[in-house]
């Protein structure tokens, strides 16, 4: 039975609980190695839930949970998205520099105010947001650049995670459906129309 608000508001201080992963299917992703990390991380971590949450006359403390992993998944990718936005916008030289400078700064900033949507999400349900680097980085399967890359293999690489990001969040929508987590689902698709828009975009500069 879900608790009222007015009884959840009466409890005493939270208790950190270990992730549930019951219904999050890693082998879904891609990479199995970064898949087998990330199974690592969330049986290792703590999602400490707060006394006070909107959502819980609406959703089940154990189905909060699971939409909050998923949730992390999406952020965690879009961080290190923006990290290799921001790093090529930093280093990208050739005929195109300004345009490319210009178009990669544009997405980074964008991806920063959405990486604040999704940590918000996660807290609105009622967890707090693992964002250490260990962890963001543990739990995503796009891989750094080190490299210093021409602009074409940059343009190429960013259409590559962008599309990486699409299928994460279309796991992650399929797992959810279920719950009707409303909130949840209208911010996700919001995300996919902007990563499919910057997949176009990105495409459109391809030799």
């Amino acid at each position: 039975m879900i608790k009222s608000l007015k009884s959840r508001l009466t409890e005493d201080q939270p208790e950190n609980l270990n992730p549930d992963t019951e219904g999050f299917d890693f082998d879904d992703y891609s990479d199995q190695s970064r898949a087998e990390e990330t199974r690592v991380l969330y049986n290792q971590s703590s999602f400490p839930q707060f006394p006070v949450s909107i959502v819980d006359d609406f959703l089940e403390e154990k189905d909060r949970k699971l939409i909050s992993l998923h949730l992390h998944k999406v952020l965690s990718d879009s961080f290190m998205l923006y990290l290799k936005s921001l790093n090529f916008h930093w280093n990208v030289k050739g005929s195109h520099f300004l345009t490319l400078h210009q178009l990669f700064d544009e997405q980074a900033k964008e991806l920063i105010v959405a990486i604040d949507s999704i940590a918000e999400r996660i807290r609105a349900l009622g967890f707090a947001v693992p964002a250490t680097f260990s962890e963001l980085s543990q739990a995503t399967t796009i891989k750094e650049e080190k490299s210093v890359l021409n602009s074409d293999h940059m343009i190429s690489i960013l259409c590559e995670s962008q599309t990486e990001v699409i299928r994460t969040i279309y796991q992650v929508l399929e797992k959810i459906d279920p719950l009707q987590d409303l909130p949840t689902t209208d911010l996700l698709t919001g995300r996919l129309f902007t990563h499919q828009k910057n997949v176009w975009i990105l495409k459109s500069l391809m030799n």
